[in-house]
């Protein structure tokens, strides 16, 4: 007995392979809590995967104590769009979720409540999954396009969209997007994250011989209209346009002054704390 003080193992994870068959009936979720703040103030972001279709949604969080209302804010949003109610809920040993509050609200939803057991991250294997996936390739787009890493939040959102219309193998469909909303999504809008565009400013230019566009840099697309998301470096705002032209082969942020010159933008407005799905393109 003496040796078990001196000598212990981690016991190996038997993986039980129980699919579920049913949309939205287990969501699991997980929080990452990023090491730079966004250029809008955003810190944490929660993930939650529908284990069905493996379509996951992205949620940024100024505080950890933000999580529990967000994830009763998508439980109304799921019974809302779908009709449908989570019934089961599975998670970390966070207190972000294991509190009082959010027990009281999932027994009064008859809602079960699974956790892993503490220091035990394999046990929540999807969504720690999805978060490396994700983080992996927030971090290619801010890359490729030269981008400060205080740009993390707008890449996160793009990153999302993007994920949700690649092929996955363990998906029962050919894409998430696909079998959750059951038609295929159209990728013949898509762009490259950062490269340059000129958005057509013909409504708001001050006299006839202003230029009608403006030299932007594309941050991706808007969850609550059908256009694109584009940064005008001049005004230093953030315009919402479907009238764009893209140069995928210039990434303004790739120039010193622009790297230098990284402006302190609120972008709350423009991306919500709850962009709970983009439209079906």
């Amino acid at each position: 007995m003496r040796a078990n003080w001196a000598v212990m193992f981690v016991f190996l994870f038997i993986v039980l392979m129980r699919p579920t068959f049913l949309t939205l009936y287990i969501a699991t979720y997980d929080l990452w809590t990023s090491p730079v703040i966004s250029i809008s103030g955003y810190k944490y972001y929660i993930v939650l995967v529908d284990d069905y279709s493996h379509y996951s949604w992205t949620f940024l969080l100024r505080a950890k104590s933000d999580a529990f209302p967000t994830l009763r804010h998508f439980f109304a949003w799921v019974s809302t769009q779908f009709g449908l109610t989570i019934k089961v809920v599975q998670c970390d040993n966070g207190r972000e979720f294991d509190n009082s509050t959010s027990r009281a609200f999932f027994l009064s939803h008859g809602v079960q409540l699974r956790m892993s057991c503490p220091y035990t991250s394999s046990q929540n294997g999807k969504a720690e999954r999805m978060i490396r996936t994700t983080n992996d390739t927030v971090r290619t787009l801010l890359l490729q396009a030269s981008l400060p890493a205080c740009f993390w939040a707008e890449s996160l959102h793009t990153s999302r969209y993007l994920l949700n219309r690649l092929p996955s193998a363990t998906c029962p469909a050919p894409r998430p997007h696909h079998a959750l909303f059951g038609t295929p999504p159209r990728d013949d809008h898509l762009r490259v994250f950062g490269c340059a565009c000129y958005t057509n400013t013909t409504a708001t230019a001050p006299h006839k011989l202003a230029p009608r566009s403006t030299l932007c840099v594309f941050l991706g697309y808007s969850p609550d209209h059908k256009g694109y998301r584009c940064y005008d470096l001049t005004s230093d705002r953030v315009l919402i346009s479907r009238h764009v032209v893209f140069d995928k082969s210039v990434f303004p942020f790739s120039t010193t002054d622009a790297t230098n010159s990284t402006p302190e933008l609120d972008l709350s407005s423009v991306f919500p704390t709850n962009p709970m799905v983009e439209p079906p393109l």
